[in-house]
């Protein structure tokens, strides 16, 4: 399964340590893909929506 999650910079890190916490593999795959342009609403939206 797939999984795909949406955060800011800043959370990053912290997301990154709760996805590992949770997951029962020892190496779980988890990257992160910078943003470098989008529809301005949507990225607004993803920095309302995160915490």
């Amino acid at each position: 399964i797939q999984v795909i999650l949406k955060t800011t910079t800043e959370n990053v890190t912290k997301l990154i340590a709760r996805v590992t916490e949770l997951h029962p593999y020892e190496v779980p795959e988890i990257i992160a893909i910078e943003i470098s342009a989008g529809l301005p609403a949507y990225l607004a939206w993803i920095d309302f929506s995160t915490i």
